[in-house]
């Protein structure tokens, strides 16, 4: 019976952060707000991905960052082509996932401070791919200084 009550909680914290995150710009609060609200919850989820992987499976991944920046630099492309900023997103999170995996096989070969390594180099690389590569952004060159997108309604 605790465990079911220590679920129900958390679904509950869950539920209640998604609907502050909806109902904030609702409120008129400033922007300033709502972004630190959104940076908060962004934190919050690559912490738990952290706890995932080294606080359960002992596993020390660096490798995070690269699908946290593929799935925004996804976002971005498809955003600034014309398309949707939903489909954006989808698009984002399958290409993350589809990287990962592909990632995943050679990575998951190494053990120990080589699993580190192995993780920390991919990252890197692909900062530096989106950094020199000119056919990845087209338009957007000088991706390491950040991309701007349209917005959503009135986030």
């Amino acid at each position: 019976m605790k465990d079911f009550i220590s679920r129900a909680r958390g679904g509950l914290a869950l539920l209640s952060a998604i609907v502050l995150l909806a109902v904030l710009p609702l409120l008129g609060l400033p922007r300033d707000w709502i972004l630190y609200f959104f940076l908060f919850y962004i934190y919050l989820a690559m912490a738990n991905m952290w706890n995932l992987l080294a606080g359960y499976s002992g596993l020390m991944s660096l490798c995070q960052p690269a699908f946290i920046g593929l799935a925004g630099y996804t976002l971005v492309i498809i955003t600034w082509s014309g398309l949707s900023f939903y489909l954006g997103i989808i698009c984002g999170a399958v290409m993350a996932a589809i990287f990962a995996v592909l990632i995943s096989i050679p990575v998951f070969r190494l053990s120990g401070i080589y699993f580190a390594i192995g993780t920390l180099v991919i990252p890197e690389a692909l900062r530096i791919v989106f950094f020199l590569w000119r056919p990845v952004g087209g338009k957007l060159q000088g991706g390491g200084a950040g991309y701007m997108i349209k917005g959503v309604g009135g986030v």
